[in-house]
Formats: structure tokens, sequence, C-alpha cells
């Protein structure tokens, strides 16, 4: 079987484009909801930033928003890794010029990385007010840690944060919190594919692990 050719500058582009004009659409989206859904920013007892909702319902829509667009972004992320491979080759096929940038210069692939991991950070900031251990004004609740919302609201909860740990860009302290949402899904409502990604999420922190000490190391 012949493999396809890969593509050329000219169609990498048009994705790239189509990426772009999907993401204005998501992005507009958020702009014609009605007050009620929108996320209030509020902070915890001990200063902690959060988003909160009017109910856990509208937070999971969000969460599965931000989710989509993480994903959308990681595309871009590398349809732009691909052109610059692709520009790359044809220098050197013609005459070489080296790249006109500075240090520090803004490039669309920093632009990208900015918007993964503020969306991954609004999914985190939401997750104690999914998981009712605050109110909607960021005030813990009297459950606390017992979790008194319905087992589909928990299965809710898990494709966005699978999506996060897979295609964005969280932070050490955001796997770790992630692990532990998906654990307590796992063990509160028995829903083991909650607890195989949970243990997924401890592999990710264990690399993340790995390569800050090599890293440190250097």
């Amino acid at each position: 079987m012949r493999r396809a050719p890969p593509p050329d500058q000219a169609t990498v582009e048009a994705w790239i484009a189509a990426g772009l004009e999907c993401d204005a659409e998501l992005a507009q989206w958020t702009q014609t909801l009605p007050d009620r859904w929108l996320p209030l920013f509020v902070y915890s007892d001990q200063g902690e930033p959060l988003m909160t909702y009017n109910r856990i319902s509208i937070a999971l829509v969000w969460n599965y928003y931000r989710a989509v667009r993480v994903m959308l972004h990681q595309l871009l992320l590398s349809l732009h890794g691909s052109l610059a491979a692709i520009k790359m080759q044809s220098s050197f096929t013609s005459t070489f010029k080296p790249p006109n940038t500075q240090p520090g210069d803004s490039t669309p692939e920093t632009s990208i990385r900015a918007t993964i991991r503020e969306l991954t950070t609004e999914v985190c900031r939401g997750l104690p007010f999914c998981l009712s251990d605050v109110d909607y004004l960021g005030r813990p609740t009297k459950t606390v840690g017992e979790w008194q919302t319905r087992a589909a609201q928990g299965y809710g909860l898990l494709w966005p944060l699978w999506y996060l740990l897979s295609c964005g860009m969280p932070t050490l302290a955001q796997v770790e919190q992630i692990r532990t949402v998906l654990y307590r899904i796992g063990s509160k409502h028995g829903i083991k594919l909650a607890l195989v990604l949970a243990r997924e999420a401890e592999r990710i922190r264990g690399e993340q692990h790995t390569e800050v000490r090599v890293v440190n190391s250097v």
C-alpha cells in the first residue's frame, strides 16, 4: 500500500486557518450566554482563586467546552510544528535563511500554549465547586469530602479531565489535583474507568517528577 504524500505548505496553512476559524466560533459562544450561565470568580477561605456556577450541570458544560478548545489548540500547535518543518526543509533546498526572530518574540505557538494553560487552569479552579466542596460563593459546604452529587455528574467530569491530562499542559500540582478527583469519583461511585484514568494520571505525575529532577541536575 502506497503512503499518502505529506501535505504541502498551502494545505497545512489552510488547516491552521480552518482551526482558527473554528476556535473563533467557540470563543464567540461564550459571548452569547445569559448571565446565569456565566462563571463566577471567587476566593476560598484560604484565598485560593475559584470558579463557581449557578448549577453543577452548567459547570460540566463549561468543562467540556474548555476541553474541546484545549484539544483544538493542541492540534493547532502540532500543525504549526509541521508548518515550521516544511518551511525549514524548503529553506535548505533553496538558499538557507535563518529565522528572523529574537529571544522573547511572540509567536503563534506561544499564544497557543498560553491559551491551553489558561483553559486548564480554569477547569481546575472549578473542581472544588464540581465536587460540592464549596458553594456558589466559594464557602465550604457541610458535605466537604463526601460529594453528594450523582454518579452521572461524576462521570461527566471524566473526559474533560482526561483531555486536560492527555492534550493540555497541566502543572505538577494540577496533575495531582486531577488525580485526586479521579480517585474520588472512582471510589465514591464505583466507576472503574475513573480509577484507570487516575492511575494514568499517577504515571504522568511520575514522569513530570523525573523531568524536573533531570532539569535541576543539569
